[in-house]
């Protein structure tokens, strides 16, 4: 009844009286609205949580009739006296908003309103005011603005007239409103409003078809007059000069507009040039004019350039030109605009540029307009070798073939230059269904496919082929993936197609041996395999991992610092965001074992906190020409492992022998805290540059983890070599930090 959405709930007593077969009716009304709401944000906040009511009512002859009825809002009141009926009116209602800050917290001061309605409800007149006092408007003093007005025959030929006057920020405020209704046409012969030296006028006239003709002018050397009518900050000059036509009952216009450093909070425009005709605009419009823009600002997006040129083409077509640098992209296209129904787009060129990688139209390609969506016709995209091409319809229902041939994955870089993937896709997808609900078959092959990360660690490209079907807001998934020849996964379950829960499996094995690439430049390498068993469910931002990885026959090797580890063989069980470490260890050179078991729990955020045993017995740690060493491990490793975890236990010595050599091998660094005096040529080079990385590291949060360490060594500590034959033992314990010790 309403047209709107109202909201809230009724409490109401009423002492009712009357005939209401002969339509009369009145009564004492007591009660109130809680939670109310109109679905206007600064409405809604006036009324705050309860509307009392209180008061009487009436219908009679026709109409309505009020006594003293009161409606009080938390911030807000009414009041409404009178009657109106189809043979006589006269009603009084008034408004006040004591603190304008409530309606908005950009507002200040208070406002009132009066409406009076008099004659009758077959011609009914009306005098109206709306004034603020003392307000401000995101800061602006207005210490008077006042809108007055009167209207006539509101009910039949209305005419209405209004008049603003007061002051904002010290500047002049006024304007002015004269219109009038004929059936359902409306005349607006008066449309006047001016802060200062910023202006908008016209007059115009809409016709039953909502139609116009006439003018609208704006002549703003600094828009800032009207920040406070806006409620956000706007600068900038604009001039604009809107002439609008309906000749024939088709809608045209001509419009020419300069502006100069325009901004608001969403957009702004450094220069905007626009002279254009457009005729027909609602049926079969054609467009004849230039629009230029330069360094302008919508939503976020940055448009460092765009030009925009249209011309009348043959058989009432438009034929357009665009031009545009935008978020690093630079895209040029041409094509026609049809006249016809459907209306219709025929692309004739369209190329986008970006970090030197290139994409642009194969060929024609037309995009039709009908049934709330766009028919695509002959979309090829060429990049690279590669070809992208989509057919179909788009719009609420989809019916879309979409096939990638030798596309390469470099373009994705078009769309985040940080994205230096390489290789190429193939890929076959038909949807079908609703926007909200696609459904239909897809499948992807990908090829050779490096990233970054996997070529500075030296792994072999990835060799992908994954399949799926669309229902139901979620996709199923079925894919293979390869990283070499013996590193090989398969992952199947389902996905969201937006917000949800994944739901995937993941099986198959992974190749120690592809971190020898990386080890390699420093004589280490490791060899075994990891078998994975895992699932994957929750929200794809922090999944909670289930299953197990099982590692065997594992080793490692290092040879420069006479470290060795085989038959390395473990268990890693994960459960919701904790992974639990069990009888993972390895064999030492003498037959003893390292073992390490616990929990660390997926949290990135908190720096992967972990809770971890290290233990050993009769271990040989190290056995190289330098030195060999044999003991027991009884460490715990607790806290976060990314950033400070605590290392506490004891080390036990059974035996070592460090061999002092005739010459110090070529891997061997220089020792902590030599200073090099008066360094020259290379020498001072390479100084410089680890002054720079030391200066780098001390602006990036350290691992400093605190350690709480017994090293004990009762006996057979030799050291011989270079007319040494010595033997030592003791305790060392340590403490502090692994920084500072």
């Amino acid at each position: 009844m309403a047209k709107t959405e109202l909201k809230g709930a009724l409490t109401l007593n009423a002492t009712l009286s009357g005939t209401p077969s002969a339509g009369r009716v009145s009564g004492a009304l007591e009660g109130a609205v809680t939670q109310p709401g109109v679905g206007v944000a600064a409405v809604d906040n006036l009324l705050g949580k309860r509307l009392g009511i209180s008061g009487a009512a009436a219908l009679a002859d026709g109409g309505v009739s009020f006594d003293r009825l009161q409606l009080t809002g938390e911030r807000a009141s009414a009041a409404i006296d009178g009657r109106a009926t189809q043979d006589k009116a006269d009603l009084v209602v008034k408004l006040a908003a004591p603190d304008l800050k409530a309606a908005d917290p950009r507002l200040a001061g208070r406002a009132e309103a009066d409406l009076a309605l008099k004659g009758s409800l077959r011609k009914l007149d009306a005098t109206f005011s709306v004034a603020a006092q003392d307000a401000r408007a995101i800061g602006r003093a207005i210490p008077k603005l006042s809108l007055t007005g009167e209207a006539h025959d509101l009910t039949g030929a209305a005419t209405i007239a209004a008049a603003l006057d007061g002051a904002i920020d010290g500047r002049p405020a006024r304007g002015a409103l004269r219109a009038q209704r004929a059936g359902d046409a409306w005349n607006i012969d008066t449309l006047d409003l001016s802060v200062d030296r910023a202006s908008v006028k016209g007059a115009f006239a809409l016709d039953a078809a909502k139609l116009a003709r006439g003018r609208l002018t704006i002549s703003a050397p600094d828009l800032d007059a009207f920040s406070p009518f806006a409620l956000q900050k706007l600068a900038g000059r604009l001039d604009a000069d809107i002439a609008l036509d309906n000749a024939g009952g088709k809608q045209s216009a001509i419009i020419e507009a300069h502006g100069q450093g325009v901004h608001s909070a969403d957009i702004s425009i450094d220069r905007l040039d626009a002279q254009a005709t457009a005729r027909d605009l609602y049926n079969k419009p054609e467009l004849d004019g230039r629009i230029v823009a330069d360094k302008a600002r919508v939503g976020g997006e940055t448009i460092s350039k765009a030009r925009l040129v249209a011309k009348p083409g043959a058989n009432g077509a438009t034929a357009l030109e665009l031009a545009m640098d935008a978020r690093g992209f630079a895209i040029a296209g041409r094509g026609t605009l049809a006249n016809g129904e459907p209306r219709r787009l025929d692309i004739a060129q369209f190329s986008a540029t970006r970090a030197g990688k290139r994409i642009a139209l194969a060929g024609p390609a037309s995009v039709e307009l009908r049934d709330g969506g766009a028919a695509l016709k002959g979309l090829i995209i060429a990049a690279g070798g590669g070809r992208l091409s989509v057919d179909g319809f788009a719009g609420e229902k989809l019916a879309l073939d979409v096939n990638a041939r030798a596309l390469p994955l470099s373009i994705l870089a078009l769309a985040d230059p940080s994205l230096a993937l390489d290789g190429v896709a193939d890929a076959q997808a038909k949807i079908g269904g609703t926007a909200k609900a696609p459904a239909g078959d897809w499948r992807v092959k990908v090829s050779r496919l490096t990233l970054p990360q996997t070529r500075s660690a030296g792994l072999p490209a990835i060799e992908a082929t994954a399949r799926g079907a669309l229902s139901g807001g979620r996709s199923t998934l079925d894919a293979d993936v390869a990283i070499g020849p013996r590193s090989k996964l398969k992952i199947t379950g389902s996905a969201p197609l937006g917000a949800g829960a994944l739901d995937l499996a993941i099986k198959g094995a992974l190749d120690a041996a592809l971190a020898n690439t990386t080890l390699s430049a420093n004589g280490q390498s490791v060899a075994g395999q990891a078998k994975v068993d895992l699932t994957l469910k929750g929200a794809a931002t922090a999944p909670a991992v289930g299953g197990v990885i099982d590692i065997v026959n594992g080793g490692f090797s290092d040879p420069a610092n006479g470290i060795a580890l085989a038959n390395i063989a473990g268990k890693l069980s994960g459960a919701g965001r904790d992974l639990t470490i069990s009888g993972l260890n390895g064999q030492t050179k003498n037959g003893g074992r390292i073992a390490v078991a616990g929990k660390v729990s997926i949290d990135p955020a908190a720096g992967f906190p972990a809770a971890l045993l290290v233990k050993s017995a009769n271990a040989q740690f190290v056995d190289s020409e330098l030195a060999s060493a044999t003991g027991d491990l009884d460490l715990a490793i607790t806290g976060p492992l990314a950033r400070a975890p605590r290392v506490a236990g004891r080390v036990t010595l059974r035996a070592m022998d460090v061999n002092v050599p005739d010459r110090m091998p070529v891997n061997l660094k220089p020792l902590l805290g030599t200073r090099q005096i008066d360094a020259k040529g290379f020498a001072a080079q390479m100084l410089a540059i680890e002054r720079k990385e030391k200066a780098r590291a001390a602006r990036k949060p350290t691992f400093n983890a605190p350690i709480d360490l017994v090293i004990a060594a009762p006996d057979r500590i030799f050291v011989r070599g270079r007319g040494l034959d010595a033997e030592f033992g003791g305790q060392l314990k340590i403490a502090g930090t692994i920084q500072k010790p």
